[in-house]
């Protein structure tokens, strides 16, 4: 069977269906159904294809819970053929990236947030983010990897103290996420907007508003885990003394 630039046998096109549906698990963050297909696939024959084995590396990195910090950057470097001595933000301004490329520089970067390495996480993100709104991209690609990316830098710079930046970055995304009709981010960046505003001391007309979108949003897409920390922050936070009053939300039903 010929599908895209494979030519596929009939056990390896089931492989590459399981291989659609991994990548589908990781970026829904299903991450207990990405480990049985991944299981199911590492020794598949379509690892042989470079691609395949690439992004099949990146999520035996993600998944494996012990293998953090330092550990961790070391084989994501591998995985993207890098050597990591020599690898400078940068170069990622001078490539065009694939989505494996990008799915692992994200990941180093998160890696070195974890580690309290802020610059480094900044500087990467800021720089993949660059390289996609420079190259020649489609407008799906765009759509698909911005928001996200996006997102991510404005978490790292809120965690350096850098509020107004992160905001920034909020705002562009937010505008991104609405011209491409991709709102899968939407609820994270209102939360982190609303959260900007409260912490540089904007009045609570202008961050609550905000937060209540963020909120009714994570309803509306099932990000249940935001909608846990909004609730869990409305009165920490917010100095919001009843959450289902000030959302709306029926405690009779």
């Amino acid at each position: 069977m010929i599908f895209g630039f494979f030519y596929l046998e009939s056990k390896e096109y089931d492989d590459y269906r399981l291989f659609r549906q991994l990548k589908r698990e990781i970026g829904g963050n299903e991450l207990n159904k990405a480990k049985t297909t991944y299981e199911k696939l590492k020794n598949s024959p379509l690892v042989e294809r470079h691609a395949i084995y690439q992004f099949l590396e990146y999520v035996r990195i993600c998944l494996d819970e012990e293998l953090k910090g330092e550990a961790a950057i070391a084989e994501l470097y591998e995985a993207l053929h890098e050597p990591r001595e020599s690898f400078e933000p940068e170069k990622i301004l001078k490539r065009r990236l694939t989505y494996n490329e990008v799915y692992i520089l994200s990941e180093i970067s998160s890696e070195y947030f974890d580690m309290g390495d802020y610059d480094e996480a900044i500087n990467i993100t800021q720089a993949l983010i660059d390289s996609r709104e420079n190259s020649r991209t489609s407008e799906d690609d765009r759509a698909k990897l911005l928001p996200v990316l996006m997102f991510n830098l404005s978490n790292y710079l809120g965690k350096a103290g850098r509020i107004k930046e992160s905001l920034e970055v909020c705002e562009q995304a937010v505008k991104l996420c609405r011209e491409y009709s991709e709102y899968r981010c939407m609820p994270q960046l209102l939360h982190n907007m609303a959260t900007g505003f409260r912490l540089i001391g904007e009045k609570e007309n202008i961050y609550r508003p905000i937060l209540m979108r963020a909120y009714h949003t994570a309803c509306a897409f099932w990000e249940f885990d935001v909608v846990k920390l909004i609730e869990k922050e409305a009165e920490e936070k917010f100095g919001i003394l009843d959450y289902k009053v000030f959302f709306g939300i029926d405690s009779s039903k």
